[in-house]
């Protein structure tokens, strides 16, 4: 859970940096989706569950927000898969940086490659040492920032 706190606030900031502003719930959404999907796989038996691995692959995930995206109004479609798709990224990009104790499944390539990758820099507990961190980070940059 720190890790998926640490990865929304970090989106926090991104979004207060860029301007975003109508992208905001789904980016935040799309930080999240990677872990909440991969979550999933609980739900279907365990020799179906390997459907739900690559979750932290780009091309994976326009695929499920497009899929997604269908269940809204037309005006909605787009910016919930962009939004989506940044927010996802970042996470990406976040999960990439991490040492995973057990392997993890990030598959950035899929379907182009299976091959499992990361940067091998920050240890995964290490999100809880640096939330308060980033949290205070946060308000800062929400403060100084104003709209």
């Amino acid at each position: 859970m720190p890790d998926g706190a640490t990865h929304f606030l970090v989106q926090i900031i991104f979004n207060k940096i860029t301007g975003v502003k109508r992208l905001i719930p789904y980016t935040l959404f799309g930080t999240i989706a990677p872990d909440l999907f991969k979550g999933l796989h609980r739900l279907l038996p365990p020799n179906y569950s390997w459907a739900l691995y690559p979750t932290h692959s780009p091309i994976y995930m326009l695929l499920l927000f497009y899929a997604l995206a269908l269940l809204f109004h037309e005006i909605e479609r787009k910016p919930l898969i962009f939004g989506s798709m940044i927010g996802m990224l970042v996470h990406l990009f976040l999960d990439l940086l991490q040492i995973n104790m057990g392997g993890g499944y990030y598959m950035p390539f899929f379907p182009l490659s299976f091959y499992s990758f990361s940067f091998n820099i920050i240890k995964t507990e290490t999100s809880l040492f640096f939330l308060p961190i980033t949290a205070l980070i946060t308000l800062i940059i929400i403060k100084l920032k104003k709209d």
